[in-house]
């Protein structure tokens, strides 16, 4: 399942302040939990990815995970975080992600 590892490659980009990067994990992350998750969830991510378009944004994040702060940038990328470890635990619990 490729959406453990997209979670992990928002927070190394987001930390090295890599726009490119971050934005490319943000759509990818955004594509995977269309198929999953609830249309909530998927709005999350379309947002984070719109987000991560502004180079302020991403500067605004990056300074607010390297000073561990609760910025609107880092509480929206935590919320995205979470509810997309949310959809793994549920697929995983479910036993779709065996049947690959």
């Amino acid at each position: 399942m490729e959406i453990p590892e997209l979670i992990g490659r928002l927070d190394t980009s987001g930390r090295s302040g890599n726009q490119r990067a971050f934005t490319t994990a943000a759509h990818t992350l955004k594509s995977c939990l269309r198929y999953v998750a609830e249309p909530d969830d998927t709005r999350l991510a379309s947002e984070v990815e719109k987000n991560s378009n502004d180079p302020q944004w991403i500067a605004r994040l990056r300074e607010g995970l390297s000073k561990r702060s609760d910025s609107p940038e880092v509480k929206q990328l935590r919320q995205l975080q979470a509810r997309a470890k949310e959809w793994v635990s549920r697929i995983k619990t479910s036993g779709l992600a065996d049947r690959r």
